[in-house]
């Protein structure tokens, strides 16, 4: 079978763009793994899968795969499935323009078009040995056609936790600025299923697929396990619908509306946005956790104020570090930095002995 002929089946069997299904697509779900073998046999001659990088550890996220042109594929030790749609239906996707660039292939991503394909210029090996100082790590570069836009992508994770940190850095090495619009986004396989509910922390900006689980009577409600797009950066927005309705909107290049259809079960995707310019010669950085949960735990999120705006060459200035915690349980302090964080961190926010620690002369 043609590999063009494989991504238009891929794209249409058991999937509909924004359809509401209320029972388990078992002949979607059937098919997913023998097209994830078919895929994988053919990236090893067609120019037009891309290759990636893998980080493999204990886990509990065992695989983490990102491709040339910025897919993402993570498997987790609890599932036998990954945790997007046929693995690769995540990446980074940018709009400059008038024109929408990403992935040249999206399982089952037809709505997020029409697209140009990134151009991948460069990948490293896995660097760092998978500790919290030093991070495993993949960095991708694409070119984004004559738009003189690059973008440097690091993927970084550290054994035993449950997230894994990205980093999108848009250069402009042309002589005007820029204004564009980032995404990240995927359409959710959570806990081996299609189906699912949404989330969102109203305070944070993150949103989630929610895995369904049965109540005991035969309904399904939502249960603990979470898929979450968590951002660090500021300005983001959301999105969780319908996985068409998620790719259209990024074919449709707006921003995402700030919306979730959380109480409704159905085959969704989720993710993030931020509208931004690049200045002529200059750099800006987006970052966000993915987060994957069995227990619906999610990241603190940490906020720091200094007492006085600006203080004199010797002066002391006092910080405020507030952490806060959106779960629904007490959560155990873990390490609190007197410096600034590590530059690949990935992990939940640091958490300190207090919900306020005060320190002075921090820089």
């Amino acid at each position: 079978m043609g590999v063009s002929l494989l991504r238009q089946r891929v794209s249409q069997i058991g999937r509909r763009p924004g359809t509401r299904q209320t029972g388990r697509p078992l002949f979607r779900n059937s098919i997913a793994l023998s097209v994830l073998a078919a895929l994988a046999l053919l990236a090893l001659a067609v120019p037009g899968v891309a290759r990636g990088a893998t980080i493999s550890s204990s886990g509990p996220l065992t695989e983490i795969t990102i491709s040339e042109q910025l897919n993402c594929d993570v498997r987790h030790a609890g599932d036998t499935a990954p945790e997007f749609f046929l693995g690769t239906a995540c990446g980074t996707f940018l709009a400059v323009g008038g024109t929408l660039f990403g992935p040249a292939v999206i399982p089952a991503g037809g709505p997020a078009t029409p697209r140009t394909a990134f151009s991948p210029v460069s990948q490293s090996a896995v660097l760092g040995s998978g500790t919290s100082p030093d991070p495993y790590r993949i960095v991708t570069v694409v070119d984004l056609g004559t738009t003189n836009l690059h973008i440097t992508e690091t993927d970084s994770y550290v054994v035993g936790e449950e997230t894994y940190r990205t980093d999108v850095e848009i250069a402009n090495s042309g002589a005007a600025d820029q204004s564009f619009l980032l995404y990240r986004a995927g359409d959710c396989f959570l806990q081996n299923s299609d189906l699912g509910f949404g989330d969102v922390e109203s305070a944070t900006g993150a949103v989630a697929c929610r895995a369904g689980v049965d109540d005991g009577s035969g309904n399904i409600v939502p249960g603990t396990r979470i898929e979450q797009w968590f951002p660090l950066s500021a300005g983001s927005s959301y999105m969780e619908a319908g996985y068409g309705d998620v790719w259209a909107r990024i074919g449709s290049q707006q921003p995402f509306p700030n919306t979730c259809e959380c109480s409704v079960y159905i085959d969704n995707g989720a993710g993030l946005s931020w509208a931004g310019t690049v200045a002529a010669g200059g750099a800006v950085t987006f970052s966000h956790l993915t987060v994957f949960s069995p227990l619906g735990r999610v990241p603190l999120s940490t906020t720091k104020t200094a007492d006085q705006a600006t203080a004199q060459p010797a002066a002391a200035d006092g910080y405020t570090i507030t952490v806060a915690n959106p779960n629904t349980s007490s959560v155990t302090p873990g390490t609190c930095w007197a410096r600034s964080e590590p530059k690949h961190r990935t992990g939940p926010a640091p958490c300190c002995s207090s919900s306020r620690r005060r320190r002075t002369g921090w820089r």
